[in-house]
């Protein structure tokens, strides 16, 4: 069922109940990854995530903004400022992660729980707060590794 809803979909992708988005089309989910309950993706944007990401409940990506300006916002059909967001492989985002518009986050990334991602996030880094900052520095990602 979720081959024909979004761009792609990989193998082994389970996304538990209750899940939404804007519109399906626009997200890419790349193998072995996972998405807990009422997780949102609000794909006004493309939204990109790679292998093995794993996502807490209630976890919320967001690619839609608005400007900030009232005037600007009195149009409903113009004043959407849309930007994608990309997330690399081997991330884990805990329980009610917020992740907002233009935002990349690199490979081996976790976000801890209740964070507001309002900035990239470079690859093999521990974030977490309100807005995400970084807190420690993980192993290097090695893509491909085989486990022994």
């Amino acid at each position: 069922m979720l081959k024909g809803f979004f761009k792609h979909i990989g193998k082994n992708v389970f996304i538990e109940t209750n899940f939404k988005c804007e519109y399906g089309y626009n997200i890419s989910i790349d193998d072995d990854s996972f998405m807990n309950a009422d997780c949102m993706i609000l794909d006004n944007a493309e939204v990109t995530i790679g292998k093995n990401c794993w996502f807490g409940p209630r976890c919320e990506l967001i690619t839609a903004g608005h400007p900030i300006q009232y005037r600007e916002r009195r149009n409903m059909n113009t004043c959407s400022i849309d930007k994608p967001i990309r997330i690399g492989n081997e991330c884990w985002f805990g329980a009610s992660v917020i992740v907002l518009p233009g935002v990349t986050i690199g490979n081996n990334v976790v976000v801890g729980a209740g964070s507001v991602v309002t900035k990239d996030v470079p690859s093999n880094t521990v974030v977490c707060g309100n807005p995400a900052r970084p807190k420690k520095q993980l192993d290097p990602y090695v893509e491909d590794e085989v486990e022994e």
